[in-house]
């Protein structure tokens, strides 16, 4: 699985400076602090003779010319002068600024030493305490963008020029005190995003607890692998090595126990060479998944390297906490000839939504919901998240999910222009663990119809009638086990069919030819059957007389507002 390019992150929590902050004015003048917003360790910024100290994080390799930003800052009083914002490669910047002395409590927004018209600050920022900034910032010279918050508050945006002069590239973030030799501040929780607002995201720090029944390489002293290389900060008189390539340490982590929904892991490595160059893979495994890292190359002194996942390589969707409190964290390396690889620390920061219980139902994209009518206590999803379709389970009363069964990859575009399509039906029949899953999706070859009697962990073979590629099932409903009726979409009007079968999908029966795309669909307890379709138009509802359904009559233009579409139901 491909690391993640679009967001990074630290909450500082592997205590080593160096391995997190990429750029500084003076590095002497960053150390940890425990006085953290989460967790046990935060950046301390202190300046020196200069009397100003940057520090900075280089943004994901998918930024060009837009960041969302969120960070914690504690200014430890309100007399420090603090700015936060981006350098572009030009070594210009664009940026928020509290300016110093004890009166000035807001930030303001700032091109490169230019107050920008509208950006001036009125949410005033605590003294001594931590405040969540964050920030959008969108480099152009003209439909360029700049907002900041300050602690969940909307302070100001401004739309206009943010170019201070030819570049729109931004190089990295940076959190910077000034003004007055001795002044600092601290920074926790500090996240950058390439395509949304990341919110409060918080970190809490993973180590390795036990060996794996794959412990390859050697240790430094007796004992546990283990033991070797989860401290925090590293220390490099312990360590791991190996002498031989493909050799695999492996090592289960402790559990996570915040209980927020997870956005990523960060994975941390301490490695080095000796004598012969060599390469360094991290591995991940989750599952019978073991994701294993591009080669890093090696120095003769022990440096950090990093990478972030954002899906678990197992499901490929995203993380959730029975994943990741199962996970082995480890490496393999390839070792040059009469060469040594060693390793001194392997260690995960895992990132949360402060603001999201982990479990809670929270699909970027869902198709439709269904309630199991048996007792009412099971919601029912169809949802694309993050490259995945999703047929998922939560409880009602809480909407803490319970279940989620990949359907297979689809993009974001093949999902709103309906290429793949994922619903969900919970039947009035069987019990409350029966659930369909019907639309269009490729597992093994087009699929459009599969049953689940276990609440949606596992799904039967494709049972749906014969459908054109690229066409798929819109809507459907049943009225027992064996009969049920599926409505098929496709751009060709002949192929918009009606179907029943009558044994539980072995046979299929075409019984009407659709006036339209259907979208939505309701038995009355007359026996009348009314569709709605998918398109605005001048006949957005049909009805059909029960048993057969093979004629439908469609409503006026006059009997609707003219942008009426979607789903339908009798009262």
């Amino acid at each position: 699985m491909a690391n993640s390019t679009d967001k990074k992150g630290t909450g500082f929590e592997i205590g080593d400076i160096t391995a997190v902050i990429d750029q500084s004015t003076d590095s002497s003048n960053l150390s940890t602090d425990a006085s953290a917003k989460t967790g046990d360790f935060a950046l301390r910024i202190s300046t020196g003779a200069s009397t100003n100290n940057d520090a900075g994080i280089d943004v994901p390799t998918d930024v060009t010319d837009e960041i969302y930003l969120s960070v914690w800052i504690n200014a430890s009083g309100a007399g420090k002068g603090i700015r936060v914002g981006v350098e572009l490669s030009d070594a210009t910047r664009v940026y928020v600024q509290k300016d110093s002395g004890a009166g000035n409590l807001n930030y303001d927004g700032y091109r490169n030493g230019t107050l920008l018209s509208g950006a001036e600050g009125s949410e005033t920022l605590s003294s001594g305490a931590y405040d969540l900034l964050e920030l959008r910032i969108k480099i152009a010279n003209s439909g360029g963008v700049f907002n900041f918050s300050l602690n969940d508050v909307s302070d100001w945006s401004f739309s206009g020029d943010t170019q201070p002069s030819a570049s729109s590239t931004i190089s990295y973030a940076y959190v910077q005190v000034f003004d007055a030799t001795g002044d600092f501040c601290r920074v926790d929780d500090w996240t950058i995003y390439t395509t949304s607002a990341p919110g409060d995201i918080r970190y809490e720090r993973l180590k390795a607890e036990s060996d794996t029944a794959t412990v390859e390489w050697t240790t430094a002293f007796a004992g546990d692998n283990y033991d070797e290389i989860f401290e925090h900060p590293v220390d490099t008189n312990d360590y791991v090595y190996s002498t031989t390539t493909d050799e695999v340490d492996l090592y289960e982590v402790n559990n996570y126990t915040t209980g927020k929904q997870i956005a990523f892991i960060r994975q941390q490595v301490s490695a080095a060479y000796i004598t012969t160059a060599s390469t360094l893979e991290m591995l991940v495994k989750s599952g019978s998944t073991t994701d294993e890292d591009s080669s890093q190359s090696l120095t003769t002194s022990a440096a950090f390297y990093n990478r972030i996942l954002d899906n678990d390589p197992n499901t490929g969707g995203g993380w959730t906490v029975a994943a990741i409190n199962g996970i082995n964290i480890g490496v393999t390396a390839t070792v040059g000839a009469s060469g040594t690889v060693r390793v001194y620390q392997n260690i995960l920061e895992l990132a949360y939504d402060q603001d999201v219980t982990a479990g809670t139902f929270t699909g970027i994209r869902a198709s439709n919901h269904s309630i199991d009518t048996e007792d009412g206590t099971h919601l029912y999803t169809g949802k694309w998240d993050t490259g995945t379709m999703y047929v998922t389970r939560a409880l009602v009363s809480t909407l803490a999910q319970q279940q989620a069964t990949s359907f297979g990859a689809c993009t974001a575009a093949e999902w709103d222009n309906k290429t793949y399509v994922l619903k969900v039906f919970a039947p009035p029949f069987g019990t409350n663990n029966y659930v369909y899953a019907y639309g269009r999706w490729n597992l093994s070859g087009d699929e459009n119809l599969r049953l689940s009697i276990d609440g949606g962990a596992t799904f039967a073979a494709d049972i749906a009638p014969t459908i054109t590629s690229g066409d798929y099932i819109s809507e459907m409903f049943g009225t027992d086990a064996n009969t049920l009726y599926v409505f098929v979409a496709s751009a060709t009007p002949a192929n918009r069919q009606l179907h029943r079968t009558q044994d539980a999908g072995a046979t299929w029966a075409s019984l009407a030819t659709l006036p339209f795309n259907v979208a939505g669909a309701s038995l009355g307890g007359d026996g009348r059957l009314v569709i709605a379709s998918s398109a605005s138009g001048a006949s957005q509802i049909a009805i059909a007389e029960s048993p057969l359904f093979s004629t439908f009559t469609t409503a006026t233009a006059t009997s609707l507002p003219t942008n009426a579409k979607g789903s339908i139901v009798w009262l």
